[in-house]
């Protein structure tokens, strides 16, 4: 199957409020299994000022600050999505505990659906005081 050339501007919609915006879709290929990957990207000063997630500037040491930073989401050809890193975040792992965001954010069965799972999920990570918040230092 093909993504709907409009799932991108669901994402863009939901992605907008934490400074991330498209940047491409493009297909690839992973052990002959045909691909799609989406980036979107933020700049990174603004999303660390405004996110306080200085975990993400520990994570690139003294190679910060990057050009950009980027969430990537990979779907396969039968429409599961098989990746979702926003830089040190693997969106899809910490929806896994959520039953709600986890159904909708593994496949684009529901495109509108999937997208705001995505955005859900990425406000859950950088929610400061989230108890399971992966960047506590003190976990």
């Amino acid at each position: 199957m093909t993504v709907s050339p409009e799932y991108p501007d669901m994402l863009a919609d939901e992605l907008a409020p934490f400074g991330l915006v498209f940047a491409r879709m493009s297909p690839s290929a992973s052990a002959g299994d045909p691909r799609t990957e989406i980036v979107f990207q933020a700049d990174p000063e603004s999303f660390v000022d405004h996110f306080q997630a200085r975990d993400i500037v520990r994570s690139y040491g003294g190679n910060w600050p990057p050009e950009q930073l980027h969430l990537r989401i990979e779907i396969d050809g039968r429409d599961n999505v098989t990746q979702a890193v926003f830089e040190i975040y693997d969106l899809l792992g910490w929806a896994s505990s959520d039953p709600g965001i986890g159904s909708q954010i593994n496949t684009l069965a529901d495109p509108a659906g999937q997208a705001a799972s995505v955005g859900q999920a990425m406000n859950a990570v950088l929610t400061p005081y989230r108890d399971q918040a992966p960047w506590r230092d003190d976990l």
